[in-house]
């Protein structure tokens, strides 16, 4: 491995180790019990932050979400924008990249007219095959295309094999489909965005009245066990977030919150509460 592809990957392992000590520094044993379905192993938690080698795309996003679960779990502030997956996709994509020495070379300006050449004949299996290849010119164009003739699918599959551009598009399209009255469209983008751990954007959605979003979001929250911002949520009038909120009090068995939501008229709550005490 040359000097700079070793740079490269140090830089990327890096970033992802300040992001886990923004997260409270958990330990591997941690990341490992707050990853989702807890898929992601203690040992392969551990060979991600080494600094030997990229880890794979799927890998870091376990990582990410990992710590993202922890800070929640823990009452950690942190910023929900430093782990948007579709901008560490970006990131391990630039990774890979330079550590493949794909950057920076002479023939970039021949690579963009070419993409735009392919755009314009609308020649999607060259953009496809040359941004397979690692073109970013013709991942760009391909990603435009494709939310042009409104392919879902097609920037569904490129997302989640790490496209970035495919990964925007994608959003931006449901967003706008949502927005016109898509219900399909809507709980698409809501699934989209919890899967990414995109709390920032479901709140947005949400507040604007979206219920799939709060869905999504109140899900979301209770995973995370944050019963300050469910309650803020039910008082504003989020009927799920009451749900998510009065399920993660059962789950604490605090006998004396779920007494006060049940005397404030919430039929959920109270039923929870005749359960806890029953046990």
């Amino acid at each position: 491995m040359s000097e700079s592809a070793a740079s490269a990957i140090r830089r990327f392992v890096e970033e992802l180790a300040d992001l886990r000590r923004a997260a409270g520094s958990p330990s591997l044993r941690d990341m490992a019990r707050s990853s989702p379905n807890h898929k992601l192993a203690h040992s392969t938690a551990g060979d991600a932050l080494k600094g030997d080698r990229l880890p794979s795309l799927q890998v870091v996003l376990m990582v990410v979400r990992a710590c993202q679960e922890y800070a929640r779990r823990h009452h950690i502030a942190v910023n929900d924008e430093d782990f948007d997956r579709t901008e560490w996709q970006h990131r391990w994509g630039e990774a890979k990249k330079l550590s493949q020495g794909l950057t920076g070379r002479p023939d970039e300006d021949v690579a963009k007219s070419l993409a735009a050449m392919l755009a314009k004949q609308g020649d999607v299996e060259g953009l496809r095959q040359r941004a397979d290849a690692g073109d970013e010119f013709a991942a760009k164009s391909l990603a435009a295309m494709l939310a042009k003739q409104g392919d879902v699918e097609g920037l569904r599959r490129r997302a989640d094999a790490g496209d970035w551009y495919a990964a925007k598009s994608l959003t931006a399209l449901l967003a706008k489909r949502a927005d016109a009255g898509d219900e399909t469209a809507a709980r698409q983008l809501a699934d989209l965005l919890a899967d990414r751990g995109d709390v920032n954007g479901l709140s947005r959605r949400a507040d604007a009245g979206d219920e799939f979003a709060d869905e999504k979001l109140s899900e979301l929250l209770a995973e995370g066990g944050d019963v300050e911002r469910l309650l803020r949520r039910t008082e504003v009038g989020s009927k799920a977030s009451s749900k998510r909120l009065a399920d993660v009090l059962f789950r604490r068995g605090d006998v004396e919150s779920l007494r006060h939501r049940a005397d404030a008229s919430d039929t959920y709550a109270r039923a929870l509460l005749v359960l806890l005490l029953a046990k």
